[in-house]
């Protein structure tokens, strides 16, 4: 393969990688108020999304990082180009990290909330199963005392 293809074939898989973490970004914006609002199928769905694209791009970048140091032949200027280009690519999957680690906090602070919940209806129900009924069924609105 030639040096100007191989460039931008490199080139179209980083622009493709920008793309896709600021697509990230964006969806990640709205994190906060889709678990508040419980659009948890959302979130599933964008995951998944995410995880396949991302997984996709790692393997096209894998396959053309190994051609790209195999060969030579791309002028310094291109070289430099395409470095920038990573770097804004490494910064914004950097963002997209930072954000999704503050997505699994928020996660954490709803579970442990919905937990506590748990826990206390759990309480509830077992405090009102020690003021059951009488045994013999004979007056449903006898309160056992002795409970």
């Amino acid at each position: 393969m030639n040096p100007a293809t191989r460039s931008r074939r490199m080139r179209e898989c980083l622009e493709r990688q920008v793309a896709v973490l600021e697509g990230m970004l964006r969806d990640l914006e709205s994190l906060e108020s889709d678990m508040e609002s419980g659009h948890f199928d959302r979130l599933a769905m964008l995951q998944e999304a995410h995880r396949l694209q991302t997984r996709a791009l790692e393997e096209e970048f894998n396959v053309l990082s190994r051609e790209w140091e195999s060969s030579a032949g791309a002028d310094e200027a291109e070289r430099a180009s395409l470095r920038g280009l990573a770097r804004h690519a490494g910064d914004l999957a950097a963002r997209v990290a930072k954000r999704q680690e503050q997505g699994r906090a928020l996660a954490d602070a709803h579970r442990a909330q919905l937990q506590q919940e748990w826990d206390t209806l759990r309480r509830g129900r077992g405090m009102l199963g020690k003021y059951g009924t009488g045994g013999d069924g004979a007056d449903a609105s006898f309160i056992d005392r002795k409970a």
